[in-house]
């Protein structure tokens, strides 16, 4: 199967809310409900190829996520590790 990478957050970013329980569009979380989607996409996000997604896509439904907050402890790009 071959997948864009922004339908893979997608479809992260909707399990992530389903497990959390939120319904509402990322515009209208409050901060709890984006720290209780970030709980679940945390431990998974970094198998997403953040780095392939276009940057308009990044800015308009990443970005909102948290998502986008990251740091690199390696020098391999393969290696991000994600802050929530």
């Amino acid at each position: 199967m071959c997948l864009e990478e922004e339908n893979v957050f997608r479809a992260v970013l909707e399990w992530s809310k389903n497990q959390a329980g939120v319904t509402q569009p990322v515009a209208h979380w409050n901060d709890e409900e984006r720290h209780r989607v970030c709980k679940y996409l945390s431990p998974i996000i970094h198998h997403v190829r953040i780095l392939l997604i276009d940057s308009q896509v990044f800015a308009e439904e990443i970005e909102p996520t948290g998502a986008g907050k990251f740091t690199f402890f390696q020098s391999r790009l393969g290696n991000l590790k994600f802050i929530f």
